[in-house]
C-alpha cells in the first residue's frame, strides 16, 4: 500500500453500472457521555485557556486512494531541550503539525512527516501548514502556508515542496519569487512538474528544479488566465481555473477579460474599526459580463489553441470543462446567460475542432451544474441532469448518442462520489424513500 496516495471518498451508496441501485442511510452516533451543566457550568477558562474541549485529532484529513486510511495534521510541542538557546528561553518549547497517518478505523497511527521537516532552511519555525497534497508517485508533499484571501477563500500564498527521500525543502515561484503571490499549485498526474498561477498568467516547474517557465504571457488586470473572477465564484463555485491534461502534455485553462465590466462597491466594516471600500468588477442584472474562453496549452510550443464556440463570449457562462478520458480532446459545457440552455461540446485541441455531443434545457434554470465523470479510456462519462424532472446520473457515450438512466426513479440523487470501472461500479448519495434525510 502506498500511504500518500490520496483521494476524497466519502460516505456512499453503491450502484453497478450495469444497472442496479441501493441505497443506505447514515446513522447518528450517540454521545458516549453527558455534561451536567448544573454541576459542571461551562466556563471560558475551559474553552480557550484549559482547552478542555480541544479535539484530539485535526479535523483535517486527506483520504488515502484506495480507502484504506488518512492523514491527518496534529498539532505538537517539541521537546525545548532539544532546541537551540532561544527556544530554550521559551517556556513552551517550538509548536507545528506532524502529517499523521492512520488506518481506516482510527488505528495504525503513524507519523508521516514530523513538523521539524517543514522548517525551511535559517528559520526557527516550521510551515503553518494551511493545506497539503501528495504527489501520486509519492515522493513529494506539497504544503500551502501563509495565505491571503482572494476574493471569499484564502487561495493565494505560498508553496512549499518536501521531497519525501531526501527531506530538502524548497519554496516554488523560482529564485526570485515574490511571497503571496502563487494560487493552485497542483502536481501533473505523473509527478514530474506543478503548475500555478501567479498575477493572473500560468507557469509551470519541474518537480525539484527552480526553473520557471510561462505558459501564458497575456495576463493583466483585466485578463484573467486559469483564475476567476467575482461571478464565477459566486454562480458556479469554482476558484480554479486550470486543468492538467491525463497524459501530461498540455493544459486546458479558462480566460476572462473583464474590461468593459462596471465595478462594484464593497464596505468592509469587519476587519478595521472604521470601514473601508473595496472595488471588484461585478456585472448586476442586464449590465456587461465578462468575456469568457477556453483554451488548450501545450507544454511542448507554449502555444494556446482556443475553442471557438461562437456567439458572443459576454453573454455566456463556461461553469465547468474537464478532460475526455485522455488528452485528446476536451469536454466544454457552454451556458447561455439566462442559465437555461446548456451546450456541451467536445474539442479535439490538435485539431482545433469543435462537436456538440449533448444538451441539457429547462424552462425556467438548471439548477447546478457538475463536471462530468469519464471512463478512463474515454468511451463513456457519467452525467448529472435533471431532464427527466428529477436529478439522476445518466451513463453518455462519447458521441452522445446513448444515454442510459444509471438512477431511475421518483427521486433525486444528492452527489456522486467516485466510479471504480474494475468493479463496474459507481458510488453516490441519495434517499429515495424520505427526502428530509441523508
Amino acid at each position: 500500500m502506498n500511504l500518500i496516495k490520496t483521494s476524497t471518498l466519502a460516505f456512499a451508496v453503491v450502484a453497478g453500472l450495469g444497472l442496479q441501485a441501493c441505497s443506505t442511510t447514515e446513522q447518528a452516533s450517540t454521545p458516549s457521555a453527558t455534561v451536567n451543566a448544573t454541576a459542571n457550568p461551562l466556563s471560558l477558562e475551559q474553552i480557550y485557556k484549559e482547552k478542555d474541549f480541544k479535539a484530539e485529532r485535526s479535523t483535517y484529513f486527506t483520504w488515502l486512494d484506495d480507502g484504506t486510511g488518512y492523514t491527518v495534521l496534529e498539532e505538537r510541542e517539541s521537546d525545548k531541550n532539544n532546541q537551540d538557546d532561544k527556544a530554550k528561553d521559551d517556556e513552551h518549547g517550538v509548536k507545528g503539525n506532524d502529517i499523521v497517518f492512520y488506518n481506516a478505523d482510527g488505528t495504525g497511527r503513524k507519523v508521516l512527516v514530523s513538523y521539524e521537516k517543514l522548517i525551511p532552511k535559517g528559520d526557527k519555525e516550521p510551515l503553518t501548514v494551511e493545506s497539503y497534497q501528495w504527489s501520486k508517485d509519492g515522493k513529494w508533499l506539497m504544503v500551502f502556508t501563509n495565505g491571503e484571501q482572494v476574493w471569499r477563500s484564502r487561495s493565494r500564498g505560498d508553496f512549499w515542496l518536501l521531497n519525501l527521500e531526501t527531506d530538502s525543502l524548497y519554496q516554488l515561484g523560482g529564485e526570485n519569487i515574490e511571497a503571496k503571490k502563487l494560487m493552485f499549485a497542483k502536481f501533473s498526474p505523473d509527478s514530474s512538474k506543478v503548475a500555478y498561477v501567479r498575477d493572473n498568467n500560468i507557469y509551470m516547474e519541474k518537480v525539484g528544479s527552480k526553473a520557471v517557465t510561462a505558459l501564458t504571457t497575456d495576463g493583466n488586470d483585466t485578463i484573467v488566465n486559469g483564475n476567476f473572477d467575482w461571478v464565477y465564484e459566486e454562480e458556479f463555485t469554482i476558484r480554479d481555473g486550470f486543468r492538467w491534461s491525463p497524459d501530461n502534455k498540455s493544459i486546458a485553462y479558462w480566460q476572462l477579460d473583464t474590461s468593459g465590466v462596471k465595478y462594484f462597491t464593497m464596505i468592509n466594516n469587519t476587519d478595521d474599526l472604521y470601514p473601508t471600500l473595496k472595488e471588484f468588477p461585478y456585472p448586476k442584472a442586464g449590465e456587461m459580463n465578462s468575456a469568457v474562453k477556453v483554451g488548450v496549452v501545450s507544454l511542448s510550443d507554449k502555444k494556446t489553441r482556443w475553442a471557438e464556440l461562437g456567439g458572443d463570449n459576454r453573454d455566456r457562462y463556461i461553469p465547468r470543462i474537464s478532460w475526455a478520458g485522455t488528452g485528446e480532446s476536451l469536454m466544454i459545457q457552454d451556458l447561455n446567460r439566462p442559465q437555461s440552455h446548456n451546450k456541451v461540446w467536445l474539442f479535439d485541441w490538435q485539431k482545433q475542432q469543435l462537436t456538440k455531443i449533448l444538451e441539457d434545457k429547462d424552462d425556467a434554470f438548471i439548477e447546478w451544474f457538475y463536471k462530468a465523470n469519464w471512463s478512463k479510456d474515454g468511451k463513456f462519462f457519467i452525467w448529472h441532469s435533471e431532464r427527466d424532472g428529477w436529478r439522476h446520473l445518466y451513463r453518455v457515450s462519447r458521441d452522445g448518442k446513448t444515454v442510459v438512466d444509471l438512477t431511475p426513479g421518483e427521486y433525486d440523487i444528492i452527489d456522486m462520489l467516485a466510479l471504480n470501472e474494475d468493479k463496474n461500479v459507481m458510488y453516490f448519495t441519495a434517499s429515495p424513500d424520505d427526502p428530509g434525510q441523508r
